[in-house]
């Protein structure tokens, strides 16, 4: 588990050194909400899944700047994570601020229509990681019969499929 989160971190770390390879500086989260509120909208805004929602801005910044496959995977997977961690949390019921309930429940039912949104935009494209999360979350054997077919191609030497 801990390499593989080494290996996202990684991952992440390098495509947002190439956003910022022209000399400019990354921007900060609270930055990329302030320039558009659109990634930041209709996310849990307590405390909880702090780490995860902020991964989860940066993945859709990144692909906001380029909606490439593989940025279209990490969002996938950056939705998955923060969307079990605010399944988690919504359990949660406060004593005296029940209003924090069901602003979770709304983040987390938000959160499973994005990842069906992106999931269904994504359906019918032929890149080894989107076809893999199709196989694997979906259970899409086409996914899964194309992904056999790349089988020892180029295509498929990516860091994410190792």
């Amino acid at each position: 588990m801990q390499r593989w989160m080494n290996k996202l971190a990684l991952l992440s770390l390098t495509a947002l050194l190439g956003l910022t390879a022209c000399g400019e500086r990354m921007p900060t989260v609270r930055e990329m909400c302030d320039q558009d509120p659109g990634l930041c909208a209709v996310l849990n805004e307590d405390n909880w899944c702090r780490a995860e929602r902020r991964q989860l801005i940066i993945s859709r910044y990144a692909n906001k700047l380029q909606e490439i496959p593989e940025n279209q995977y990490y969002l996938l997977k950056d939705l998955q994570k923060n969307s079990q961690c605010i399944e988690l949390a919504s359990g949660i019921e406060h004593r005296k601020l029940k209003s924090k309930q069901s602003h979770r429940i709304e983040a987390y039912l938000n959160s499973l229509d994005a990842i069906k949104a992106l999931a269904d935009k994504t359906a019918t494209s032929d890149a080894p990681l989107l076809l893999y999360w199709h196989w694997a979350n979906r259970s899409d054997t086409d996914a899964l019969e194309q992904l056999l077919v790349l089988e020892n191609t180029k295509a498929m030497q990516s860091s994410g499929l190792e």
